[in-house]
């Protein structure tokens, strides 16, 4: 039987301070001192883990500078990108071991990407656990985020090799193909209910009007979150109007008769006569 449904998201981090405004985050160096979002529940924040990193978030923004300086990288411009940052997620009711699954993540990434990990921090504070890694995106001397991510294709070939090589071993599946509006619509109800069904805390928020048009508008990540699986509906086919005048309705078509414009019905040896009047031979 399967787990639910894996989750693998790479962002491309751009401007100067974001390796460190990043690692922060993942540290959770500032949001229960200044206020966290609804998401992360502080109590539990000391369950979460570093796998692989220094300490502090500044300690990585250290790291990430000596690892491009022995690479003898000067200034950077200001559009590159200095890290990556690669998102594990397992659904929020599974049976998986975490620990397991987020070494074999971990494995999986230095491989695949083969740059330095700056840091890997396993999230336990919130409602489904999921792994951060940042990485520096540096190859051969070069900083290459860009071509590592890569366009649209090639982020598809990345998750079908990590699906093969990682998730699909520990009873993961893919998620369903985008959803069309009709499926859409059924994601978005099947996600509140089950929002409903947990009393989850985001129904009392004073921001869950925001947050349910996002539901509605695009439920997929939350789907994949709460590891729903939405079955596809196939949608009812609209006929074209070439169909509808040429279609045969719900009843046996019944070819109607009708008289030139002017002439009354009349009888059928009448209407010989007539015709044979209006055209003599």
């Amino acid at each position: 039987m399967a787990d639910g449904v894996f989750l693998l998201r790479v962002k491309k981090l751009v401007g100067a301070g974001i390796i460190v405004a990043a690692a922060k985050h993942n540290r959770r160096e500032i949001q229960c001192a200044a206020g966290a979002s609804a998401s992360i529940d502080c109590a539990r924040s000391g369950l979460n883990q570093t796998l692989v990193g220094p300490a502090s978030a500044v300690e990585v923004g250290q790291l990430a500078r000596n690892l491009m300086a022995a690479a003898g990288l000067g200034r950077l411009r200001k559009d590159a990108v200095r890290a990556l940052e690669i998102v594990f997620s397992l659904p929020t009711e599974t049976h998986i071991d975490h620990q397991a699954y987020f070494s074999e993540c971990l494995g999986w990434a230095g491989r695949y990407f083969n740059c330095p990990v700056l840091t890997a921090d396993a999230h336990l504070d919130e409602g489904a656990k999921h792994l951060h890694l940042l990485m520096l995106p540096l190859v051969n001397g070069r900083m290459t985020g860009s071509s590592l991510v890569g366009g649209k294709s090639q982020i598809i070939a990345m998750q079908a090799q990590f699906f093969a090589e990682v998730a699909s071993k520990f009873g993961l599946t893919k998620a369903p193909a985008r959803l069309s509006a009709t499926s859409r619509q059924e994601a978005a109800r099947l996600v509140i209910l089950e929002l409903k069904k947990r009393g989850d805390s985001a129904l009392s928020s004073p921001i869950w009007s925001t947050i349910r048009a996002g539901i509605e508008r695009e439920p997929g990540p939350f789907v994949e979150a709460l590891g729903i699986i939405v079955a596809p509906i196939k949608p009812v086919k609209k006929k074209t109007m070439a169909e509808i005048f040429t279609g045969k309705g719900k009843g046996p078509r019944v070819e109607k008769r009708s008289n030139p414009i002017g002439l009354m019905p009349s009888k059928p040896g009448l209407r010989l006569r007539q015709n044979m009047k209006a055209y003599p031979v």
